[in-house]
Protein backbone atom coordinates (compact mmCIF):
# COMPACT_ATOMS: atom_id res chain seq x y z
CA UNK A 1 0.00 0.00 0.00
CA UNK A 2 3.06 2.42 0.72
CA UNK A 3 4.69 1.74 -2.82
CA UNK A 4 7.81 -0.32 -0.61
CA UNK A 5 9.02 -3.49 -2.46
CA UNK A 6 11.67 -5.05 -4.05
CA UNK A 7 12.04 -5.59 -7.79
CA UNK A 8 12.74 -8.86 -8.52
CA UNK A 9 14.60 -10.29 -12.05
CA UNK A 10 15.27 -13.73 -11.49
CA UNK A 11 16.80 -16.62 -14.51
CA UNK A 12 16.82 -19.95 -13.80
CA UNK A 13 19.09 -22.40 -15.66
CA UNK A 14 17.07 -25.53 -15.93
CA UNK A 15 14.07 -23.91 -17.51
CA UNK A 16 16.25 -21.53 -19.10
CA UNK A 17 14.02 -18.87 -18.48
CA UNK A 18 13.53 -15.08 -16.69
CA UNK A 19 11.38 -13.95 -14.40
CA UNK A 20 10.34 -10.20 -13.89
CA UNK A 21 8.82 -10.15 -10.64
CA UNK A 22 8.61 -8.27 -7.28
CA UNK A 23 8.48 -8.65 -3.75
CA UNK A 24 5.71 -6.87 -1.37
CA UNK A 25 3.25 -8.78 0.84
CA UNK A 26 4.20 -11.60 -1.12
CA UNK A 27 6.57 -13.09 -3.87
CA UNK A 28 5.03 -12.48 -7.55
CA UNK A 29 7.02 -13.77 -10.12
CA UNK A 30 5.76 -12.66 -13.35
CA UNK A 31 4.08 -9.02 -14.27
CA UNK A 32 6.90 -7.25 -14.40
CA UNK A 33 7.01 -4.95 -17.83
CA UNK A 34 11.27 -4.08 -17.66
CA UNK A 35 12.86 -6.57 -17.91
CA UNK A 36 13.71 -7.46 -21.07
CA UNK A 37 15.60 -10.44 -21.40
CA UNK A 38 17.77 -13.10 -19.42
CA UNK A 39 20.74 -15.36 -21.08
CA UNK A 40 22.81 -17.60 -19.35
CA UNK A 41 25.88 -19.96 -20.64
CA UNK A 42 27.92 -22.42 -18.54
CA UNK A 43 31.73 -22.68 -19.27
CA UNK A 44 33.45 -25.19 -17.42
CA UNK A 45 32.44 -24.58 -13.74
CA UNK A 46 31.90 -20.50 -14.22
CA UNK A 47 28.29 -19.64 -14.71
CA UNK A 48 27.68 -15.65 -17.04
CA UNK A 49 24.01 -14.21 -16.33
CA UNK A 50 23.49 -11.26 -18.71
CA UNK A 51 20.29 -9.27 -17.62
CA UNK A 52 19.03 -6.73 -20.17
CA UNK A 53 16.45 -4.43 -18.43
CA UNK A 54 14.66 -1.14 -19.21
CA UNK A 55 15.30 1.85 -16.94
CA UNK A 56 11.27 2.41 -16.51
CA UNK A 57 8.42 -0.53 -16.32
CA UNK A 58 5.29 -0.81 -14.85
CA UNK A 59 3.58 -1.70 -12.07
CA UNK A 60 6.45 -4.00 -9.39
CA UNK A 61 9.07 -2.18 -11.28
CA UNK A 62 11.63 0.16 -9.70
CA UNK A 63 12.30 2.88 -12.41
CA UNK A 64 15.80 4.03 -13.03
CA UNK A 65 16.70 7.34 -12.99
CA UNK A 66 19.62 9.60 -14.44
CA UNK A 67 21.51 10.79 -11.07
CA UNK A 68 19.79 8.40 -8.43
CA UNK A 69 21.36 5.29 -6.61
CA UNK A 70 19.85 1.68 -5.48
CA UNK A 71 20.78 -0.80 -3.44
CA UNK A 72 21.00 -4.43 -5.11
CA UNK A 73 22.14 -7.86 -4.44
CA UNK A 74 22.21 -11.12 -5.46
CA UNK A 75 21.31 -14.49 -5.30
CA UNK A 76 22.59 -17.83 -6.21
CA UNK A 77 20.04 -20.53 -5.23
CA UNK A 78 22.86 -24.17 -6.00
CA UNK A 79 22.35 -27.87 -5.79
CA UNK A 80 18.64 -28.03 -7.23
CA UNK A 81 16.95 -26.51 -3.99
CA UNK A 82 13.69 -26.91 -3.33
CA UNK A 83 13.72 -25.22 -0.25
CA UNK A 84 15.84 -21.42 0.84
CA UNK A 85 19.07 -22.76 0.42
CA UNK A 86 20.99 -20.40 -1.24
CA UNK A 87 24.00 -17.57 -1.24
CA UNK A 88 23.17 -14.30 -1.20
CA UNK A 89 25.86 -11.24 -2.13
CA UNK A 90 26.57 -8.56 0.17
CA UNK A 91 24.29 -4.79 -0.32
CA UNK A 92 25.72 -2.95 -3.34
CA UNK A 93 24.64 0.26 -4.78
CA UNK A 94 23.49 1.09 -8.74
CA UNK A 95 23.86 4.55 -9.97
CA UNK A 96 23.01 5.45 -13.01
CA UNK A 97 24.90 8.52 -14.09
CA UNK A 98 25.83 8.60 -10.29
CA UNK A 99 28.86 7.55 -8.52
CA UNK A 100 27.99 3.89 -6.96
CA UNK A 101 29.81 0.57 -6.73
CA UNK A 102 28.82 0.43 -10.14
CA UNK A 103 28.14 3.68 -12.10
CA UNK A 104 26.10 3.26 -15.66
CA UNK A 105 26.73 5.93 -17.82
CA UNK A 106 24.66 7.06 -20.86
CA UNK A 107 27.19 6.78 -24.19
Amino acid sequence: ASGVYYDLNQWRSGENKAFDGHVAEARVMDGGQALVGAVGKRSGDTWTVDFTRKLAGGAGDVALVSGQTYNFGFAIHDDNAAGRYHHVSLGYQLGIDAAADITANKR
